[in-house]
């Protein structure tokens, strides 16, 4: 039985407000928009972004995108504080829609300059977290830091990683995503999302081409082994979410495929072998 009383995982998808009432068409269960994207709205945006989630009867889970690229958060153009301080906004936006988990990938932003010493880096990396712990305790909010593919950002790239330096820390708030796609694309394997356990807090699917950075939305029958994820999740102890994370060409077609295909991964998981 999974740690969530035998019920399949939320699935849900990542998309912008304005796709809400077709992410509840297509069947998901939630949405991810970017917190780049909602903390960069004027007032009456976001007032605007909200009331459509709220009149689309979708909630929005997580978020995704969490820094803007040019917001530097290594390297000597790095300012520990100028991130904090955007946080802070940023975080008082997610919890207004009630989010619950902030995807820390932002490869731009957490890039390492040519040059750079990456030991430095990793400091960077880990006073911001520090920094965070209090923002998103104070607004109820769980940081799941993402690893990227190589081609992507050159700093935290594995989900042992991720799950390495969150246990390092100890940040009650601060935990480690794990997204298919990057791990197809560096050759993890599933037993990572294992041994992560209670670490792993948020988690990102796709189907993927490999490490040219193509994803589509999943479906049945396409060759991956969705089943097999889920499992690796139970193994994990994970009651949390599940979103898909890709490009489409008919988001309403494509959506309620996936939506149909992650839910009976999870229910296939959950049946006695």
């Amino acid at each position: 039985m999974s740690p969530n009383g035998g019920a399949p995982l939320e699935i849900g998808v990542c998309a912008p407000p304005e796709r809400a009432a077709d992410a509840a068409k297509a069947g998901f269960d939630f949405i991810e928009p970017s917190l780049a994207s909602l903390a960069g709205m004027g007032d009456a945006e976001f007032v605007s972004a909200r009331r459509g989630i709220d009149d689309a009867g979708i909630p929005a889970r997580a978020t995704n995108g969490m820094f803007p690229s040019e917001l530097r958060l290594t390297g000597d153009g790095a300012s520990l504080a100028e991130a904090l301080e955007y946080i802070r906004r940023a975080f008082s936006r997610a919890a207004a829609l009630g989010v619950e988990v902030c995807v820390f990938g932002s490869g731009g932003a957490r890039r390492v300059p040519d040059g750079f010493p990456a030991e430095r880096a990793w400091r960077q990396i880990a006073d911001l977290l520090r920094g965070m712990q209090p923002v998103a305790a104070e607004f109820g909010i769980r940081v799941a830091i993402e690893p990227l593919r190589r081609a992507e950002c050159n700093l935290i790239n594995l989900v042992t990683e991720a799950t390495a330096i969150s246990a390092i820390l100890g940040l009650p708030n601060v935990g480690a995503l794990a997204d298919t796609h990057h791990m197809n694309c560096v050759g993890e394997p599933l037993e990572s999302l294992t041994l992560a356990g209670a670490l792993l807090r948020h988690v990102h699917v796709s189907r993927s081409f490999g490490d040219d950075g193509g994803r589509v939305f999943p479906a049945m029958g396409d060759g991956e082994d969705y089943p097999a994820l889920f499992r690796a999740l139970a193994g994990a102890g994970y009651a949390g979410r599940v979103s898909v994370e890709a490009g489409c060409t008919d988001f309403s077609r494509d959506g309620a495929a996936a939506a149909l295909a992650l839910r009976e991964a999870s229910r296939a998981a959950l049946s006695p072998a």
